[in-house]
């Protein structure tokens, strides 16, 4: 929680953490500790305090704010599940996928979007898709038993194609393949 802190000497507001306002205020009752001290130099003390402090916190809050937006600007996400059903049909199929889903290990940066086509007589047909590529398409009927079916169907596909696409990374990037090709 962070709160306002008015300086008199100044006449500004700074918005600091509750830590600087602590040592505004230790600051404070140090220099009122001090009798010997008049009243002008017990003032020009404490806003000198003050100001050290706020001054401190600025500068610790900046480095904070460089750090922050170095990592956040560093991170990968390991893959997206997206759901575009418009159904109740593809609603129990994106629940049912989502639910048995696990990522291989090593797949990193994926988008996998699960989509449908209301088709009235036939059902639904639906649409997996992996970086925007169709891996899964298949119509589903609105019984139960076919979606959870379907579902499993889907969570394989899905899971291979990523599999694949992984092996096959790693053999591109093999010693085999690196270099002109000229012997």
């Amino acid at each position: 929680m962070r709160k306002s802190l008015l300086i008199a000497p100044f006449l500004f507001l700074i918005v600091v953490s509750p830590t600087a306002i602590s040592q505004v205020e230790n600051a404070e009752a140090v220099s009122d500790t001090s009798e010997a001290a008049t009243d002008s130099t017990l003032t020009a003390e404490t806003s000198e305090g003050a100001t050290e402090v706020l001054e401190s916190e600025v500068e610790q809050d900046a480095t904070t704010e460089e750090q922050e937006s170095r990592t956040l600007s560093g991170i990968e996400f390991d893959g997206f599940v997206v759901d575009r059903t418009i159904s109740k049909i593809g609603r129990d199929f994106y629940d049912l996928f989502y639910s048995q889903w696990e990522a291989p290990k090593g797949a990193k940066g994926y988008s996998l979007i699960i989509s449908e086509k209301v088709m009235p007589r036939f059902g639904t047909q639906i649409i997996i898709e992996i970086d925007d590529q169709k891996i899964f398409e298949q119509f589903v009927q609105p019984r139960y038993d076919i979606i959870e079916q379907m579902a499993q169907y889907g969570v394989y596909y899905a899971y291979m194609h990523l599999v694949q696409t992984e092996q096959l990374k790693d053999d591109l990037e093999d010693q085999d393949m690196q270099g002109t090709g000229i012997y």
